[in-house]
């Protein structure tokens, strides 16, 4: 880093917005992994329910003694210990209401929980293609359940092949992702990954957070020089319109870096301190059955972040652009949040793909960058499919390519009043 770029990036770390960003940004980042903890609840052996840390310790020990190849073997096995509890009337107790006979919670604790995460999967896949019955393997059999895994290619045929509103999958698009999930290694690895889990559902709010607090520190980096008359001196400089514009256009880049990653990795590390790095390589569906791509937990979480990276770093492209062409940073913050909120306001088409499509390529929607790899989307282009998730990541580079020089190209060429 040369003395120019340190000195800019010592600028972006003193000042007051900077600093306020940061502590949300902890803040958000503690108070996330705090609900994560404490929403978790788990039945013992004796009925009791456990909250936090304890339950999370029990459930750990128990779903990790399933760990290991989810083969069909396991899944009868899974079931008929499911039934046989299930249908024992010592373990039935009144219901609440009167209605009948249900589940004793001892019942539930010491015959049920702790197979739960993978009854849950057999309920997916057995389930109907357009609808979720809890209640589905109560009359299957063992045989059945042994057909896991082409039930599950059924149901994802299914899927591929139903009318939708805004326009159905082409047999191009059907027979990618078919050929796709055919060559998903089965078996797949199971074992307990809530803490996997947690973090791939809070990347999304993280990164919202991330990319704001980058647009509220970098918004004066530009605008700040005019506001307060700098720019003359600046630009009037030997190196002003050369070597101090690229040494503020890699500050930036290094803040957004250093930024980012860092507040990713907090996250990270105070997850599994609690839940543990179980499941890092189990595969993806034992927490997204349909997904057609074949990465681990540990895959699919630094593939998700890559992406928030990228569309973080195309933020702070558009605030520097921004930064450049206004005259105040409070209207740069005001229009950056309008691009990163207004967004996820607007609802899904139910008319047309494409505008979905579209749609999933503006900032705030590249940042849920896991959905991405759950869903059956892919993009037509150059004549090639394209999944979703490369599609966002080559959209947010190419962004960044392009704005960078823009804003470099807007602050030399300002006229100085």
């Amino acid at each position: 880093m040369n003395l120019l770029t340190r000195f800019e990036f010592q600028k972006i770390l003193r000042r007051k917005t900077t600093l306020a960003g940061i502590g949300c940004m902890l803040l958000f980042t503690l108070l996330s992994v705090y609900l994560s903890v404490h929403g978790v609840q788990w039945t013992d052996e004796k009925g009791d329910d456990l909250n936090g840390k304890a339950g999370i310790s029990l459930k750990r020990q128990q779903t990790h003694e399933l760990a290991g190849n989810l083969d069909p073997v396991k899944i009868s096995m899974v079931l008929e210990r499911y039934q046989k509890a299930d249908n024992d009337p010592d373990n039935q107790v009144p219901s609440p209401d009167g209605n009948g006979m249900v589940l004793s919670n001892e019942a539930y604790g010491k015959f049920i929980a702790r197979d739960s995460a993978i009854t849950n999967l057999i309920r997916s896949v057995f389930s109907p293609v357009d609808g979720y019955d809890y209640y589905v393997i109560d009359s299957m059999t063992a045989e059945e359940a042994a057909g896991f895994y082409e039930v599950r290619r059924d149901k994802i045929k299914q899927r591929l092949n139903m009318d939708y509103t805004y326009g159905n999958y082409t047999e191009a698009d059907k027979a990618y992702f078919l050929e796709k999930n055919d060559k998903l290694a089965v078996p797949f690895k199971f074992d307990y990954a809530e803490g996997w889990e947690k973090v791939l559902q809070n990347l999304s709010a993280l990164g919202m957070v991330a990319a704001f607090v980058i647009s509220l520190s970098l918004a004066p980096m530009f605008a700040g020089e005019y506001q307060s008359g700098a720019d003359s001196l600046i630009l009037s400089s030997r190196y002003g319109q050369t070597k101090l514009i690229m040494a503020k256009l890699r500050a930036g880049i290094l803040f957004t870096t250093g930024f980012f990653w860092i507040t990713n990795l907090i996250l990270l590390v105070l997850t599994l301190l609690f839940f543990g790095i179980n499941g890092w390589n189990s595969n993806l569906q034992i927490i997204a059955i349909m997904s057609p791509y074949g990465f681990t937990l540990l895959q699919t979480y630094l593939l998700s972040v890559l992406i928030g990276y990228l569309a973080c770093l195309m933020i702070m492209a558009l605030t520097l652009v921004l930064s450049a062409v206004m005259r105040s940073p409070f209207q740069v913050i005001i229009v950056t949040a309008a691009v990163l909120i207004v967004p996820m306001f607007i609802p899904d088409s139910k008319r047309s793909r494409l505008f979905n499509h579209m749609m999933s390529l503006l900032p705030s929607n590249m940042l849920e960058g896991y959905t991405s790899f759950t869903t059956n989307e892919v993009y037509h282009m150059f004549g090639q499919l394209v999944p979703q998730p490369y599609v966002i990541a080559g959209t947010a580079v190419v962004f960044t390519l392009l704005l960078l020089p823009v804003a470099y190209r807007r602050f030399s060429t300002h006229q100085v009043a």
